[in-house]
C-alpha cells in the first residue's frame, strides 16, 4: 500500500540517485561553457569564428551554467542529480495530467525515464538538447489554445539551443491548418534569425563552413558508399526530408492530444536515420520523444495501442545502446502503427462512462443560448443556414478531425468565442402589419 502510494516519489528519487552515479563526461560541454564565457562577457565576434560550433547562443549559456561547481568538464553531482529529478518530475506531471487514473501506461513512463537516464541521458553529450522536443510539444500544445505568438517564441528558444530544431516546425501541422502552421513557423524563423544576428554582424560567422565526415555505421553511408563527407547543402537536403516526413504525419493526423508528443518524435527519429552522424547524443531528442509519446497516451486508451506505443519507446532505446540507425526507421515504423490504430472507430457509441460520452453526434447537450450547441456534432452540414457556422468552427476543428481529443473546456471556450462575436441585427419592418396579416391568414 506504501509502494502504490509513494511510488512517484521513488521514481523522482531513484532518477536523483542515477545523476549522482554518472561518471561519463558530456561531449563538447566544456568547449560551450568556454564560449559561453566570451558570450555573456560580450565577446559576440568571437563565439562563431570555428566552423565546429554549431550549438546556438543559448546551448552554450546553458552549458555554462550546468558546469558552476564543476570542474574539467564535469557537472558537479548535484546539478546532475538535481536535472535527473527534474526531467523524472516533468515526465510524471505530463503522465499525470494526461489522465484520470493512475494505470499502467504511467509506470511505464516511469521506467522507461530512468533506463533513458540510466543511459545515461542527457549526460552523454549536448545535455541542453533535451529542452529541443519539449519546445516542440509545448509549441504544438499552444498552437492547439489559439496561442500562436507563444508557440513561435518557444520554437525560436528551441532554435536558440541549436539550428537544426527547425526540423521540428512541421510539428505544428498536428494542431492547426497548413496557413496558420505557415504563420506561426515564420514568425518563430524570424525571431530566430534575431537569436544569431547580433553574432553574424560583429564578427566572423562560420557555422555553415563546417565539414561531417560519414560515419560507416550511418545509413547514409549503406546507400551511398562512396561518399566520405558532407556540407551544409547536403545538411539542407536532410532537412527537407525530415521537415516532409514530419509535415506529412502531423497534418494526417493532427487533431489528436497524442500528436503533441508523437509529431517531435517522429522528427527526431527522422533525424537520427538519415544522419551522417551516429553520435550518441543524437538519440536525446528521441528519448524525450519516446517518454512524451508515452506519457500523452489518452486515458482509456486501447490496450494494443498502449503496448505499441511502449514497444515503440523500448525498441528506440534499444537502438540507442546499438547505435544503429537502421533502429530508428524501426522505431518510427511502430510509431507509424500506433497512429494507424488511432482512427475513429464508427458506427460506435462510447458508453457512459466513457471520456468521450457527450461528444458523439446527437448526444443530449444543452444548446447555448446564442444558438450554437455545445459541439459540432449537434450541427446539421445539410442546413442552409448553419453552413456559416459549421465554417467558423472549422476554424477551431479541421473538417475531418475528431472530437474525442478535445477536453470539455476546449470546446466550452470555442462555445463562447461564437457566441460572443458580433452579429448582424435584422430590423423587423412594418411589425404591426406584418403581425395582422399573419394572423388574417390564419383565420383564412
Amino acid at each position: 500500500m506504501m509502494l502504490q502510494r509513494y511510488w512517484r516519489w521513488i521514481a523522482v528519487t531513484a532518477a536523483g540517485v542515477l545523476g549522482l552515479l554518472t561518471t561519463s563526461v558530456p561531449a563538447d560541454l566544456s568547449d560551450f561553457a568556454g564560449l559561453g564565457d566570451g558570450l555573456l562577457g560580450g565577446g559576440f565576434g568571437r563565439v562563431y569564428e570555428g566552423a565546429w560550433n554549431q550549438a546556438g547562443p543559448l546551448q552554450l549559456v546553458i552549458s555554462r551554467l550546468l558546469l558552476v561547481g564543476g570542474r574539467e568538464g564535469m557537472p558537479s553531482p548535484m546539478v546532475m542529480a538535481l536535472v535527473d529529478a527534474g526531467l523524472m518530475l516533468g515526465a510524471l506531471a505530463v503522465a499525470r495530467r494526461s489522465r484520470r487514473t493512475p494505470g499502467w501506461c504511467e509506470l511505464a513512463t516511469a521506467v522507461l525515464t530512468l533506463l533513458w537516464l540510466a543511459g545515461p541521458v542527457p549526460w552523454n553529450g549536448h545535455p541542453a538538447e533535451v529542452a529541443i522536443p519539449a519546445c516542440w510539444a509545448s509549441a504544438v500544445a499552444l498552437q492547439r489554445r489559439h496561442r500562436p505568438l507563444a508557440a513561435a517564441t518557444v520554437l525560436a528558444a528551441a532554435v536558440a539551443i541549436a539550428p537544426w530544431a527547425v526540423l521540428g516546425f512541421p510539428c505544428l501541422l498536428a494542431a492547426a491548418s497548413v496557413r496558420q502552421s505557415a504563420r506561426t513557423a515564420l514568425l518563430a524563423a524570424a525571431f530566430a534569425v534575431l537569436a544569431y544576428a547580433p553574432f553574424a554582424a560583429t564578427g566572423t560567422f562560420g557555422m555553415f563552413g563546417q565539414v561531417w565526415d560519414v560515419a560507416p555505421r550511418s545509413l547514409l553511408h549503406a546507400v551511398a558508399p562512396d561518399l566520405q563527407h558532407v556540407t551544409w547543402p547536403a545538411r539542407l537536403v536532410q532537412g527537407v526530408v525530415v521537415a516532409g516526413g514530419c509535415a506529412l504525419l502531423a497534418h494526417r493526423y493532427r487533431g489528436q492530444q497524442l500528436m503533441i508528443g508523437a509529431a517531435p518524435l517522429a522528427a527526431a527519429l527522422l533525424r537520427v536515420a538519415t544522419d551522417p552522424l551516429t553520435y550518441t547524443y543524437y538519440w536525446t531528442p528521441v528519448a524525450v520523444g519516446t517518454v512524451l509519446l508515452l506519457a500523452l497516451m489518452p486515458d482509456g486508451e486501447r490496450r494494443h495501442r498502449q503496448l505499441l506505443a511502449v514497444a515503440a519507446g523500448y525498441l528506440a532505446l534499444l537502438a540507442a545502446s546499438a547505435g544503429s540507425s537502421a533502429g530508428a526507421l524501426a522505431s518510427l515504423g511502430l510509431l507509424a502503427a500506433v497512429l494507424l490504430r488511432s482512427r475513429p472507430r464508427r458506427g460506435k457509441q462510447p458508453g457512459p462512462g466513457s471520456p468521450r460520452a457527450g461528444l458523439e453526434p446527437g448526444a443530449n447537450r444543452r444548446p447555448s443560448a446564442g444558438g450554437v450547441p455545445g459541439t459540432a456534432g449537434l450541427i446539421h452540414l445539410a442546413a442552409r443556414h448553419q453552413r456559416n457556422t459549421n465554417g467558423l468552427l472549422r476554424q477551431y476543428f479541421p473538417k475531418g478531425t475528431s472530437l474525442a481529443p478535445h477536453d470539455r473546456q476546449t470546446l466550452r471556450t470555442v462555445e463562447d468565442r461564437l457566441n460572443q462575436r458580433p452579429r448582424k441585427m435584422v430590423e423587423a419592418v412594418g411589425g404591426d402589419a406584418g403581425q395582422a396579416a399573419r394572423t388574417t391568414r390564419s383565420g383564412d
